[in-house]
């Protein structure tokens, strides 16, 4: 008498993007990677420079059905490197850049020197007013 054991198939991941597999985002804005796993019931584990990430404050992970998403609420340079969704079966990979601000026009006016008389010459402001006036 021989006996079978039916084993599950792989939990696979499906293709992602070149696109979302390579972000650049500014820092301050969210962060926003997805997987999704042929198996909804897979165990998914999401990975930073290959240290395990979990859930805290302004970091995510959340699943629904065969989606996986890692939302990391506001980048900072700091959120800068490789992340992988990872199951037994399979790993996706991302690269994320995050770029400071200040940093990017620190190295504009490298590149333009006079750029700095411009932005000095020009004084941007907003302001909110609750008064309202039509003509």
């Amino acid at each position: 008498m021989s006996h079978s054991l039916a084993i599950p198939p792989p939990a696979m991941f499906s293709a992602v993007p070149e696109i979302e597999k390579n972000k650049s985002v500014e820092a301050g804005w969210p962060i926003i990677l997805q997987c999704e796993i042929s198996d909804p019931t897979a165990l998914v584990q999401w990975y930073k420079d290959g240290l395990q990430l979990l859930p805290q404050s302004g970091v995510y992970i959340q699943s629904q059905h065969t989606m996986r998403t890692l939302v990391i609420q506001s980048a900072n340079v700091s959120h800068s490197g490789f992340y992988s969704c990872n199951t037994a079966d399979d790993i996706s990979e991302f690269f994320v850049d995050v770029k400071d601000p200040f940093l990017l026009l620190y190295g504009l006016l490298n590149h333009f020197p006079n750029a700095g008389i411009y932005l000095k010459l020009h004084k941007f402001v907003c302001s909110i007013s609750t008064n309202y006036y039509y003509s």
